[in-house]
């Protein structure tokens, strides 16, 4: 009883630290979750390949999550993670290996899978194993069913999903070395930017989603006192959108390929890492092999 699932990062729309109030998009990097049932009860051994000091307690919940939803007490699992996301960076490492654990065990058990199910059990794992503030739907959603997603992360409940139009158009992020949990972030320095959010979120439910992302990294950005140096250089070579993702400390910006050389060359100048990616529009999978 075995399963292997993909699911792919995202990058912030919206942080929903303010208002509960997010939105994301996919990205073309990901996440494959192997995920083998044991007769070992309860016990869950868990690996994250390329990142041996990263803790294992959401890997664990999300098994957990499953196990307690159809009341299995006789299984125990194996879980090998794969993934070319950066952890701790704000590109939704979290909520992609939450959702490929959970539709890998999900699969192993021989359950349906149902998205509704999926994302409900990826919040409780993220809120159980302490790594999200708000239960971060944004995120697990843009996640696991790629595209654009605006949800309501109080109610949760997911108001607009939609394909975004992905031809000739690229993501680009500015990885810093440094790593920033969310649990470690202080949501009262957003108190002063609620008004300004909630405007972003009406423009986001507009459809307008690249002039909120950029509202959303400026407003952050200020916020968190991090350089908008980054942020600027996109927007300065015509980059549709930039905001720092999450709470950082990558900063995502979304252009027209035209542009992409130039925007990466500059950002080079500031060091760290530059990925250059795609926007996905495709769900989490089951895969063999």
């Amino acid at each position: 009883m075995r399963a292997k699932a993909e699911v792919h990062g995202a990058i912030t729309v919206l942080n929903a630290l303010s208002n509960n109030q997010g939105a994301a998009i996919g990205i073309d990097l990901k996440t494959i979750a192997d995920v083998e049932l044991t007769e070992k009860q309860n016990t869950i051994n868990v690996i994250i390949k390329n990142s041996k000091k990263e803790d294992r307690k959401l890997a664990i919940e999300s098994v957990k999550t499953v196990f307690k939803e159809y009341n299995i007490k006789k299984y125990g699992a194996n879980v090998i993670i794969d993934s070319n996301i950066p952890i701790g960076k704000g590109l939704k490492s979290s909520s992609a290996a939450a959702n490929a654990i959970i539709l890998a065990t999900t699969k192993a058990l021989r359950k349906k899978i149902i998205e509704k199910n999926i994302l409900k059990l990826s919040v409780e794992a993220a809120r159980k194993a302490g790594v999200t503030i708000t239960g971060a739907l944004d995120d697990a959603s843009a996640s696991y069913l790629g595209g654009f997603v605006l949800t309501d992360n109080k109610k949760d409940i997911i108001l607009k999903h939609k394909k975004i139009d992905s031809e000739n158009i690229e993501v680009i992020l500015y990885v810093p070395e440094k790593k920033i949990y969310t649990k470690n972030v202080d949501r009262k320095l957003l108190n002063p930017f609620k008004e300004t959010m909630k405007m972003a979120f009406n423009i986001a439910k507009s459809g307008d989603y690249y002039t909120a992302m950029t509202l959303n990294g400026i407003v952050h950005c200020n916020a968190f006192s991090m350089s908008r140096e980054a942020l600027l250089i996109s927007l300065k070579n015509n980059a549709f959108a930039s905001s720092l993702s999450g709470t950082g400390p990558a900063v995502a910006s979304i252009c027209d390929k035209r542009v992409a050389k130039k925007i990466k060359r500059e950002l080079k100048l500031l060091g760290g890492e530059i990925i250059e990616t795609k926007i996905n529009n495709k769900k989490g999978s089951i895969i063999n092999g």
